[in-house]
């Protein structure tokens, strides 16, 4: 008889158990000795009450050809009659004592039920620096934190294989910090995500990471091969939490961190950061090392139609979803997104005096340029094809950016090193018209101030006997002009005259008019003056 049970009665006393979860991670486990062989299917389960349960399909044809696609992660499903074993496994996913395996009797139904989306158990930064290499943690755990400090997507050599590595330093509210350390496609996304994140301060969460060691023997979060999940600004309740008591208690971790970013770049603090890196030429752009961000100013040409201008997103982390058949799943999330949208991926060809490169603008940067999302862009396109009939599926607001000068910051990567022709991804752009512009308008306004007040002035002389104040230079040298330069009038000393006592009373009025003497009118020149 089948029992109807929770998680935490599931034990290995019998295999005929009924459970209805939801599958809240699911990764593929390959081969040690065969990296490119499935070794299982594994998932995390949760029940209505928030327990976990770790469970797995087996490399069996009939079972991966019955549960690897019909399994969606975040889907709710009732699972019948599996087998039951201790869960004593290195790096377990669950503290579960017991885990599950499905066998061809195994059967899986969807349902409906009120369970929970996720269950993290997170493990406290400060314990994890107090973890002693002979005493290490033997199941997988879950971290949030805020990240510090961010390298960039490396490549080093273990036996014959290359792999990707990236590094984090991670730190709690009171500043207590960790490395971590992230590899092979862990690392990818981690590295992708992080650069598509808009929000500030970023916080990460890592779901099923391990505890490892360092070569000085300092204990470090570290990716699990591809069981481990990170994701940047999550929107749920204990990371907002986190933040917001950052913020609240004037945590010390708060002062370390980048100020909040902006949905549109600042043009002023952009350029201050980019004037910093390195500057080359387009032709120079070959030499540069791998990893390494540098800046060019350059012309934007043409918009390059060949590649396409957008590409279906998952609304939760932006990630380029893949058909995985029979559906979609997210690379980023390992599961089918709840909902897809469009997103902006532009490639502008452009140059400088030196020669020509194609770069690509990702949606982050793509909307600020042209001021307009991908959706807005698909709208106005669909109606003028319904009012003019018009084919064109290219929207005409990409072409507004050609012409434009800017300072763009780049880094080359491996394909790019690969293949010089390639299209480079734009970090961070200042428009250099921006400052122009903003002084050409102060110098307009300027001179439309100035010219008033000539004008008012103008106004109230006549314009006959106005001469001109500048004369228009001509290809004259200073020479020519000093000799139709008029020199200024020179001023005598101010004549000083001494009073004289003149009594009207005493001279007729008749007499200074008429019979004066050369005396008498010099005295009444002098009177004259004075007055």
């Amino acid at each position: 008889m089948v029992r109807r049970a929770s998680l935490q009665d599931v034990d290995d006393s019998t295999d005929r158990w009924a459970i209805v979860v939801r599958v809240f991670r699911k990764w593929n486990v390959y081969q040690k000795s065969a990296p490119a062989e499935l070794f299982c299917v594994s998932m995390v389960l949760i029940d209505e009450e928030g327990t976990t349960i770790q469970a797995s399909v087996l490399n069996n044809r009939n079972l991966l050809h019955k549960f690897r696609f019909s399994i969606v992660e975040g889907q709710i499903y009732k699972f019948a009659n599996f087998e039951v074993t201790p869960n004593v496994n290195q790096y377990r996913a669950c503290s579960h004592e017991f885990k599950i395996t499905f066998t061809p009797r195994t059967s899986c139904a969807d349902t409906i039920a009120t369970i929970p989306t996720y269950a993290y158990s997170f493990f406290p930064i400060l314990e994890i620096m107090k973890i002693d290499f002979r005493h290490p943690v033997d199941k997988l755990i879950d971290v949030v934190a805020f990240v510090k400090d961010v390298g960039t997507l490396d490549e080093f050599c273990k036996g014959n294989e290359t792999k990707k590595r990236l590094r984090l330093k991670l730190a709690d509210s009171e500043n207590n910090e960790v490395e971590c350390t992230l590899f092979d496609n862990c690392a990818s996304d981690a590295y992708m995500a992080y650069l598509q994140n808009t929000e500030s301060p970023v916080v990460v969460l890592l779901n099923l990471a391990r505890v490892g060691f360092s070569e000085d023997g300092t204990p470090q979060v570290c990716s699990s091969f591809n069981a481990t999940m990170a994701l940047f600004n999550p929107s749920i309740t204990e990371v907002k939490n986190l933040i917001q008591s950052a913020k609240d208690e004037k945590s010390p971790v708060m002062v370390a961190l980048s100020q909040p970013k902006t949905s549109q770049p600042s043009q002023h603090s952009n350029g201050a950061s980019l004037h910093n890196q390195t500057k080359v030429t387009i032709s120079q752009i070959p030499e540069q090392a791998i990893g390494d961000s540098f800046v060019i100013h350059c012309q934007i040409h043409k918009l390059e139609t060949k590649h396409g201008w957008i590409y279906d997103a998952c609304s939760k982390c932006g990630s380029k979803v893949k058909i995985d058949d029979p559906s979609w799943i997210c690379p980023l999330c390992k599961k089918k997104p709840d909902s897809i949208e469009p997103k902006m991926k532009i490639h502008y060809l452009v140059r400088d005096q030196t020669g020509s490169a194609s770069v690509i603008f990702w949606d982050k940067l793509a909307v600020p340029l042209v001021k307009k999302t991908a959706s807005e862009l698909i709208s106005s396109l669909n109606e003028k094809k319904e009012k003019d009939d018009d084919d064109d599926d290219i929207p005409k607001e990409l072409d507004l950016p050609v012409g434009k000068n800017l300072l763009l910051k780049l880094k080359m990567n491996e394909f790019n090193k690969k293949y010089p022709t390639s299209s480079i991804s734009v970090g961070q752009y200042t428009i250099c018209e921006d400052l122009s512009n903003q002084f050409s308008e102060a110098i307009t306004e300027s001179s439309f101030e100035g010219c008033s007040e000539v004008k008012a002035t103008a106004e109230s002389v006549d314009a006959e006997s106005v001469t001109p104040l500048v004369t228009p230079l001509d290809h004259s040298t200073i020479s020519d002009l000093s000799q139709h330069v008029t020199p200024a009038p020179i001023k005598g000393k101010r004549r000083i005259t001494n009073k004289r006592n003149v009594v009207k009373d005493d001279i007729p009025t008749t007499s200074l008019q008429s019979s004066a003497g050369p005396a008498e009118e010099r005295v009444t020149k002098v009177i004259k003056q004075e007055k």
